[in-house]
């Protein structure tokens, strides 16, 4: 019971939610265990602040990872005047930005930096995250299949090293200006951030579905 107090006040990382479905039992049970047998008091979920925009009202928090974000992401936040939460508080629904420099950085040095448009930015990220779907089933279904390996160095590896290889090869490209197309029309430009972001997200599917 004492377990379930700790898990009930978010000090554990368990929820009511989950211990019920690990003891199959509903969660209103485990609540009215508590407090018939126990002095906790049940905290309720805040709900996080709505966010006025054009078309709905949105939700928003911090995210659990703020270090990971450099200045420029917090700066753009702060201009757009997104209001946020703490994870603490752990509001439903609320969006939470992922803490990696490729989805946070990316938009905000295409649209600053390289001077793309906002749709521009965003379909580059989307093509990324497409490369990075169809590359991880590909991945998954060629490493199982995988009966050779370089150098006796181990099939598994293998793929984990060309991942490694291509990351190390495409991600300076993706956060610097186009290497002798700087002065060149914007297309020219997306098509050569669409190649090396292509590239880096096979690189990271291959070393991360490898290495799980």
């Amino acid at each position: 019971m004492n377990d379930n107090v700790k898990a009930v006040n978010n000090r554990c990382g368990l929820s009511q939610r989950k211990i019920g479905r690990r003891f199959r039992v509903n969660h209103s049970t485990i609540s009215r265990n508590l407090r018939r047998r126990t002095s906790v008091v049940i905290r309720k979920r805040r709900k996080a602040p709505k966010m006025n925009s054009e078309q709905q009202q949105i939700r928003a928090r911090k995210n659990c990872a703020r270090a990971h974000y450099s200045n420029i992401v917090q700066q753009l936040l702060n201009e757009k005047n997104i209001p946020f939460i703490a994870p603490a508080d752990n509001p439903p629904n609320a969006a939470q930005a992922r803490p990696i420099e490729i989805f946070s950085y990316l938009i905000v040095f295409d649209y600053r930096v390289v001077n793309f448009s906002n749709a521009s930015a965003g379909y580059l990220l989307l093509i990324g995250q497409i490369a990075d779907a169809i590359s991880t089933v590909f991945v998954g279904w060629g490493s199982d299949r995988t009966r050779t390996s370089l150098c006796h160095y181990g099939r598994r590896k293998t793929w984990h090293l060309i991942g490694v290889i291509c990351v190390l090869i495409s991600f300076p490209f993706c956060f610097n200006l186009c290497i002798g197309c700087k002065d060149s029309y914007l297309w020219v430009q997306f098509i050569y951030y669409a190649l090396f972001i292509i590239i880096f997200q096979f690189g990271w599917a291959c070393s991360q579905v490898a290495h799980l």
